[in-house]
């Protein structure tokens, strides 16, 4: 103040409050709020100062700082907070746990170092980069999403992130909340795989009941062959046969045959479906294959699970259409979406017709699924993938199925899925896909 005085600038004295230290009579040094004021009177310049004793607020405001400090050290996930340069400035309790690290080792280190390399640690630096360069966040920090994070010892683990974007003593902030999800991932991959099998085994005796049809009058039919040909051995070793004789064996032999024949190729066709869809299941092969052939065999493999139902399953997709992928994810999507309509859309014993449509647009290969049924109100829609949760629980559902989809569409084949239905009018499932996968299509656009 004496050298605003001595050089004449008191108008800096006036602009704002500011914040100094004042000293009691007995000493004691307290903090204040000073305000001056210039005041002209009668030719004279006088300055008035209003003083506030900050002692209580600053108590108060070192108690908030003190309980936001246990706020975050106490926190369940983790917490870290980088500045603008992208080094850590806050390393909670439950983010040593997390990476290994005790505060002290990173406090002052680049984020980096707790991203694996590769193209993860160089989109983060980009990211980061085109941020600060152009002060606009980026979708990274306005969003929560599933990436992998690493430890001290250098193990890679799956986490959940939100990051937000915030100021702090005027500079831009990056705050992170982290959490583990690697129990997640593993109870989601023993819920996927404990539906699997399930299935498999609902398949299994569908299967086994389909093909005890043609199996039994298979042997029937041999039975009958072998009682015949006895007979006619014995005949014709006894006594000689006639011309007439000879032609009715002939002509039964040749219908008994055409019988066996006919219904080994059904049981035959039943197993290659059968095996083909069980061991796809039962392993994460990727391999090529003829996409409609590969859904129609899903579907056969439901056939006695449709057979006791009247719905009718079309597939529309082009012959020709060849992808290279792992066929256990689209048997998986296909068995889950059929038996999804066939608890929920329809009514035991009611007719209805179910529809997947396989198209190439542009650079997305697009799963089309739609049912004639009863549909859904739209609170039942916004929550059709969320676990566990199943509008006919009694009738064996159990809330995984649409779930299990939407994770195998999302992160596994890295596609989008989306449902429409209004009440009464059925429902649909649009599934699109990175077409990178396709190998051949030359025909996409002749469906049939």
């Amino acid at each position: 103040m004496q050298c605003c005085i001595n050089t004449g600038n008191l108008h800096v004295l006036e602009q704002m409050p500011f914040e100094i230290e004042a000293m009691r009579r007995d000493g004691a040094v307290f903090p204040i709020r000073l305000a001056i004021d210039r005041m002209e009177m009668e030719g004279y310049c006088y300055y008035i100062a209003t003083i506030v004793d900050m002692t209580e607020e600053r108590r108060l405001l070192e108690e908030v700082v003190q309980l936001e400090r246990t706020i975050v050290d106490n926190a369940p996930c983790g917490i870290v907070v980088a500045n603008k340069q992208g080094n850590i400035v806050i390393f909670n309790t439950a983010a040593e746990n997390l990476f290994g690290y005790r505060r002290g080792e990173v406090l002052g280190q680049s984020l980096t170092t707790l991203i694996p390399e590769g193209r993860l640690r160089e989109g983060h630096t980009a990211g980061f980069q085109a941020c600060l360069a152009t002060g606009v966040p980026n979708k990274v920090a306005q969003s929560v999403f599933e990436v992998e994070a690493k430890r001290k010892d250098d193990s890679v683990f799956p986490i959940r992130l939100a990051i937000s974007q915030t100021v702090i003593g005027g500079q831009p902030t990056f705050v992170g909340m982290i959490a583990d999800i690697s129990n997640e991932r593993q109870l989601y991959q023993e819920l996927v795989q404990s539906e699997k099998m399930a299935g498999l085994g609902s398949m299994v005796a569908g299967v086994a009941h389909e093909i005890n049809t043609p199996v039994g009058i298979g042997v029937t039919a041999a039975s009958e062959l072998e009682a015949r040909t006895c007979t006619f051995a014995e005949l014709l070793h006894r006594e000689g046969i006639s011309e007439e004789e000879l032609n009715e064996y002939i002509a039964s032999t040749t219908r008994l045959v055409e019988l066996i024949h006919t219904n080994l190729d059904r049981a035959v066709n039943l197993i290659r479906s059968f095996k083909s869809v069980a061991v796809d299941q039962s392993s994460e092969e990727l391999r090529t294959f003829k996409l409609k052939e590969y859904v129609e065999s899903v579907v056969l493999s439901l056939r006695h699970e449709l057979k006791e139902t009247r719905l009718r399953v079309e597939v529309i997709c082009p012959h020709d259409l060849q992808i290279r992928s792992y066929p256990g994810l689209f048997s998986q999507i296909v068995i889950n979406l059929i038996n999804n309509s066939k608890i929920h859309a329809f009514e035991p014993n009611g007719a209805g017709q179910i529809t997947m449509e396989i198209t190439l647009q542009g650079d997305r290969l697009r799963f089309l699924y739609r049912d004639n049924g009863k549909g859904m109100s739209e609170e039942i829609r916004h929550r059709i993938f969320e676990p566990f949760f199943t509008t006919k629980r009694e009738m064996g559902g159990s809330g995984l199925g649409m779930f299990i989809v939407y994770n195998l569409v999302t992160k596994t084949l890295g596609g989008t899925i989306s449902c429409q239905s209004i009440p009464g009018q059925g429902m649909s499932v649009q599934i699109d896909v990175p077409s990178g996968c396709v190998v051949s299509a030359a025909r996409a656009t002749n469906l049939g």
